[in-house]
This record gives C-alpha cells, structure tokens and sequence, in this order.
C-alpha cells in the first residue's frame, strides 16, 4: 500500500491540513504574533497540534529509514526532526522557564535540521536552481521566523509555515535522487 503513495506528499498534507483546522478553530492565531507551538497551548487545538506535527514528521522519519539508502546525513537528520518534534510537543512553551527553554532548544534543532538538509541537497543534487530558489526561500522565511519571535504582532505563523512549505517541496522535488541506491563494485 505504502508504495503507492508518496510519503513526502502525504506528510506535508497531514501537516497543513492539521494546521488549516487549528487556523480555523483559533482564527485569531492569524492576527496574534504566535507562531506554530501556539496552536500545543490551546485546548480546542492541541489534538491537531499533535497529529500534523508528529504525524507528519513521522511518515518522513518512516520514508526516510526505508527509503534513503545512500545520502546518510539526509537519512540521519530526518529522523532525529521526529525525535525532536516530540520533544518540542513534549514541552509546550508555556508551563514554566524550564519547558519553554526545553521547546525553544527544540525548536531550534528542528529548523536548523532542516536547514542543513537544504542546504546539503542545493549543493549536492541536480536541479540546483529549484533547490536554491527553495533554499531562498527558506532562508528568507527563517529570518521572518527569528525577526517576529518577540514583537507582539506579526507574522511568525505565516513565517514559519511558509518555512516548512520551502523545505517540503525541497524533499518532494528530490524524493526520487533521494532513493537511489548505493552502487556496489563487482
């Protein structure tokens, strides 16, 4: 069954449909300068929270230890972003100092994974003007991201999901190089 379908595909679906619902249930977490962990705060919101982000991290976490067989760091780092994820549902930011620095440090490992990820498959793979013009992106919506962390009105929400939309169809477009096999000497 699971050969069918394209895991990376439907990651990135359970992960923006789960935060489209969350939107639509707290849509004033659109006008509020709060960014994704808003919605593992909220009563109405922290059940979607929980099944987009784990969900979807572990379907890559999934593809990429059955799938990934030659680009290591790739396959390595895509699996501790699960880790991290529970990490990061495990400590919501707003119990006391030592769980939101737990969620921060969290935070921060999962979008520098997936920064150095981009990076790696921009400099190594084919299609280089889409994966740099994605990578772009992605830097650009990671400095949006750190640039509205403190201001009281913004756009972190926004920031972050197009951040996560740039490093989404950067594993889309590459699943196929991404799947090669390891070439064995006769």
């Amino acid at each position: 069954m699971f050969k069918k379908i394209n895991l990376i595909i439907l990651a990135e679906i359970i992960l923006f449909l789960g935060l489209f619902i969350s939107i639509l249930l707290k849509p004033e977490s659109l006008s509020i300068n709060n960014g994704i962990s808003y919605f593992g705060i909220i009563g109405r919101t922290i059940p979607t929270y929980i099944l987009s982000l784990v969900g979807s991290s572990l379907i890559i976490a999934y593809f990429s230890f059955f799938n990934i067989k030659k680009f290591y760091l790739i396959k390595y780092l895509l699996i501790f972003i699960f880790i991290f994820v529970i990490g990061l549902v495990i400590f919501p930011y707003n119990i006391n100092n030592f769980y939101s620095k737990m969620h921060e440090l969290f935070g921060v490992l999962i979008f520098v994974s997936e920064l150095v990820i981009s990076f790696y498959i921009a400099i190594i793979f084919k299609k280089r003007w889409i994966n740099s013009f994605l990578l772009f992106i992605e830097l650009i919506a990671g400095i949006l991201s750190a640039f509205y962390l403190n201001p009281s009105t913004g756009f972190l929400l926004q920031s972050q999901m197009l951040y996560q939309l740039a490093f989404g169809l950067i594993l889309i477009i590459n699943k196929n190089t991404l799947q090669q096999e390891v070439k064995k000497d006769p």
